[in-house]
């Protein structure tokens, strides 16, 4: 499946985290990123890795220049405050919710977990505001969240078995479901379980109506993925069948 441990995830250099922040200290980029100039120097420019330029088992688009050099900032206090407040939440206000206006899906998908576990409680949670997501498992329900404003945007029901993860159905909001590419939700729940949840390098999911514009998809990646979206897949990362319940 072309899954691999994540390196420069677990950088030496330990990140600074908003609610950490003492009024009137100065943090440069490399504190806020992890990653010093040297190692963005090295970064390859923005453009598609094909054949055996690829790090998997498919065409990919290499965004690491911008996910892992680029500061999200808000000029909207509210946000700021929301995001500094969510920091603080198990996910327990979630448990019994759905997404808003939600579109009901039986699929089936399988995660192999690879030794990892998934245990009860927070599964991601933002550091910075370039993460973009938290994620929480409550029983057999897999919570995946908005980090800047606490928006639930998928529900996901599945259990594990013998080391794999079977989801059976979904719950997104229904802005997240396009005619125009109707998997892409899943394809997201897949790539956040695999990389946010379990910490796996693997390409995430663009919509397919986005393919033919390489800024659309930089600007989609980091505004979807932040930090964590590397390498951009617009087709082969998965395509579920599902049907709408």
């Amino acid at each position: 499946m072309g899954k691999r441990k994540s390196t420069l995830y677990k950088n030496t250099k330990a990140n600074h985290r908003t609610e950490d922040l003492k009024p009137g200290e100065v943090v440069g980029v490399a504190d806020m990123l992890g990653i010093d100039d040297r190692e963005a120097d090295a970064l390859p420019p923005v453009g598609w890795l094909r054949g055996d330029a690829s790090p998997f088992h498919m065409d990919v688009f290499d965004c690491r220049r911008v996910a892992l050099t680029s500061v999200s900032t808000t000029g909207d206090p509210a946000i700021a405050e929301s995001f500094s407040r969510l920091r603080r939440s198990d996910g327990t206000e979630y448990i019994g919710t759905t997404p808003e206006d939600p579109a009901y899906f039986d699929l089936a998908l399988e995660i192999p977990l690879q030794g990892e576990e998934l245990r009860d409680g927070p599964l991601f949670k933002a550091s910075q505001m370039e993460d973009k997501w938290d994620i929480y498992r409550y029983g057999d329900i897999y919570y995946f969240v908005r980090s800047w404003t606490g928006a639930l945007i998928h529900l996901a029901h599945g259990h594990v078995r013998e080391g794999v993860l079977y989801i059976d159905g979904i719950i997104t909001a229904s802005q997240m479901v396009d005619e125009r590419d109707r998997t892409f939700f899943a394809r997201e729940v897949f790539f956040l379980i695999l990389n946010h949840a379990l910490g796996f390098e693997y390409p995430h999911p663009v919509p397919s109506y986005r393919a033919a514009d390489d800024d659309a998809i930089v600007q989609f990646s980091f505004a979807e993925f932040g930090r964590r979206g590397w390498y951009a897949a617009v087709a082969g990362a998965l395509s579920p069948g599902s049907t709408e319940g």
